[in-house]
């Protein structure tokens, strides 16, 4: 209908602003010279290092030495797999590799790529390349000696083989807004974030080969609490709500909770172990809730191997 393409036109043109505010922001932030909030953005920065599986990209996870470096790379290796019996249809189970390269192009901004491998440990045992995810990232900007907020620019690259036939992915563009606010709880440096994270899907074809709808644009709300228990163990738990618009402006609502544990053998190794729920935030109905903390056809088990340079 008119109006549903006048609502999809709006909600695009929404992303593409958003995109182009924090691409806008970026690059003048990165014009300016070094100030005296400097030290205190150190301070407000995430201290963990990258934990395999978060909702949240690599890329705003990285510790203060990753982020102080003129070249850093992430890499995890993951290993997960679902609580189905290995004999039931409905099992599965991969290994991932995700490689984090980033490089300083100004004071103040880095550039940074999500790269990434998947090993299929059930069914076909097929391994494919995902979808690579490219950052500008300007460098968290403190409001306080407490808090702080960081903007960055993402785009999509279609090199999943999949992705590309299926569902005829030709890439996207999006934005990240991130305000952090560190505090103690339980007598433990904690952290807690907001994100909203955008994307604008390019897509050849409306529907994929299933018939099935292509999501065009999707906003997801994302929040994270992290607390040291230790100098070498921490606790996260992070959840985030999506709502994705089709081509036909149907809105697909879905939900996702994560709680972690890792260990931080050294400066640059870490290992995790983490539980994550993910699905459909309503019923078939479109009304009732659907989100539950635990599933047994819908909850993953990982463990994790994270390496900083």
């Amino acid at each position: 209908t008119e109006g549903g393409k006048m609502k999809q036109f709006t909600g695009i043109c929404r992303i593409l602003l958003t995109s182009a505010v924090i691409l806008a922001a970026i690059l003048h932030s990165a014009r300016a010279e070094e100030n005296s909030s400097s030290s205190s953005m150190k301070n407000v920065s995430s201290s963990s290092s990258a934990v395999p599986g978060q909702i949240i990209s690599t890329i705003e996870d990285m510790n203060v030495s990753a982020l102080e470096k003129k070249f850093s790379l992430t890499a995890v290796l993951t290993s997960e797999s679902n609580l189905e019996k290995e004999s039931s249809h409905t099992d599965e189970s991969s290994a991932t590799l995700e490689l984090l390269p980033s490089y300083r192009v100004s004071s103040k901004a880095k550039v940074a790529a999500l790269i990434a491998a998947q090993r299929d440990l059930s069914g076909l045992q097929e391994t494919k390349l995902l979808n690579t995810t490219l950052y500008l990232r300007r460098d968290p900007i403190a409001l306080n000696e407490d808090s702080a907020f960081s903007l960055t620019l993402q785009g999509l690259l279609p090199t999943e083989e999949r992705a590309r036939q299926e569902s005829s992915l030709e890439g996207g563009v999006g934005g990240i807004v991130k305000v952090d606010y560190k505090f103690s709880s339980f007598k433990k440096p904690s952290t807690v974030s907001y994100s909203l994270n955008t994307f604008k899907y390019v897509h050849d074809f409306d529907r994929n080969t299933s018939r099935e709808a292509n999501i065009s644009y999707r906003f997801r709300n994302i929040v994270t609490y992290d607390v040291e228990l230790s100098k070498k163990y921490s606790f996260s738990f992070a959840a985030y709500f999506q709502s994705g618009f089709t081509y036909d402006n149907v809105a697909r609502e879905i939900f996702y909770l994560e709680q972690g544990l890792s260990y931080a053998i050294d400066s640059k190794f870490s290992v995790a172990l983490l539980h994550s729920t993910s699905g459909s935030a309503f019923e078939k109905n479109g009304k009732d809730w659907n989100v539950e903390a635990y599933d047994s056809h819908n909850s993953s088990l990982a463990a994790s191997l994270t390496y900083v340079y």
